[in-house]
């Protein structure tokens, strides 16, 4: 078996459809799959037919709204609910990998891996430090002193890091990963759904996906297309 952890795993954020994808290649290549996370959508077309034949489970913990602190509270207890939940899988299953995209969840992965001897990733699609050195960060005091000690703590302890780029592959070395620990895995497009239709003249393609937000680089892209020519398709 193998588990996958992720925060709002039926959301709509990248993060939240990078987990969904991830689980359906994982079910496509014939593995077992539990989600741990803190909602569940019953209903979700993705998967009506694996939950159908027990090739997928979701296991749905205990978290806490603290509005005062955007995400605090959520992240702390979501942690600590993993954890426990963790402990009791580990007990009636084989585990033969841990999927995690939380770092807050960490600090009790890391540690119940290597007890266990179960291999465990940490899946890096952003760090606080990258959205602290772009002015990006919308988190208030407590949760970015939160993703500050978790980031960290998971780039430094975990048996394995997947990165999404390069780029935070390098931020996570500067956060004290050891090279060798860390991988990359590009974000994938399904190409049998996004492919160039092969009749629209044009010289040359853009294509931009993600939210509009500064450390995009979408404000980058808008000055450099001022060098294109006009008359350029």
């Amino acid at each position: 078996m193998i588990v996958l952890i992720a925060l709002d795993f039926f959301g709509q954020g990248a993060v939240s459809r990078g987990a969904r994808q991830q689980v359906r290649a994982l079910l496509d290549a014939g593995h077992r799959v539990t989600v741990i996370t803190d909602s569940d959508d019953g209903r979700h077309k993705f998967f009506i037919k694996d939950r159908r034949e027990n090739n997928l489970q979701i296991t749905v913990v205990w978290t806490i709204n603290l509005p005062r602190y955007s995400l605090f509270g959520k992240e702390v207890s979501f942690a600590a609910s993993c954890s426990k939940a963790l402990l009791k899988l580990s007990k009636t299953e084989a585990i033969n990998l841990v999927i995690s995209q939380v770092s807050t969840v960490c600090f009790g992965l890391a540690p119940l891996a290597k007890w266990k001897k179960i291999p465990a990733v940490f899946v890096i699609r952003a760090l606080i430090k990258d959205r602290l050195l772009n002015l990006a960060s919308h988190y208030d005091w407590p949760t970015t002193q939160l993703y500050k000690l978790t980031n960290r703590y998971a780039v430094s302890k975990m048996p394995f890091l997947l990165a999404v780029s390069n780029y935070m592959k390098q931020l996570a070395i500067s956060e004290g990963a050891k090279s060798e620990h860390v991988f990359v895995l590009h974000n994938p497009v399904d190409t049998q759904r996004f492919h160039p239709n092969g009749h629209t003249i044009k010289d040359i393609d853009i294509l931009f996906i993600g939210r509009l937000s500064i450390e995009k680089g979408v404000g980058d892209f808008l000055r450099a297309a001022k060098q294109l020519s006009a008359s350029t398709r």
